[in-house]
């Protein structure tokens, strides 16, 4: 009973925190000044995916072989919209800069890119683990 009841607690803290959004792209696009080109592979629907956990205000992005994470920053509300420059977890893999877009319906659009010359567009949908909303 005891631990049924901190069990309890500890979710009522935590969905008192806000949401977490887990987004997987479905589409993708490589984009340079010029042209994007849609990736016809399905490799990327396995090897990304972006993240943000409202309660530690944190964007993640994993893209094939690392994972960047910060602090994001809300630029809007309605559709949640956030940035941020995230270093990766990996030496030697800098850093990138990833816009991501969470709609209503939960699909998102994320942008992410590091040379300055070219970025990547990502589409998709998120999954939503229940809390008290987006951070305000």
């Amino acid at each position: 009973m005891k631990r049924m009841l901190v069990g309890s607690l500890l979710l009522a803290s935590r969905l008192a925190f806000g949401d977490d959004y887990d987004c997987k792209p479905t589409v993708k696009y490589d984009c340079t000044a010029t042209a994007c080109t849609r990736d016809p592979s399905n490799g990327f629907r396995t090897a990304e995916a972006f993240a943000f956990a409202s309660k530690t205000n944190t964007l993640t992005a994993c893209l094939w072989t690392s994972c960047w994470e910060g602090k994001a920053t809300q630029l809007q509300r309605a559709p949640l919209s956030l940035t941020g420059g995230l270093p990766s977890q990996n030496p030697g893999y800098g850093t990138i800069v990833v816009s991501l877009t969470i709609n209503d319906d939960k699909s998102f659009v994320a942008t992410y890119g590091q040379d300055g010359r070219s970025i990547t567009l990502d589409m998709g949908t998120c999954t939503v683990k229940p809390g008290a909303g987006p951070p305000t």
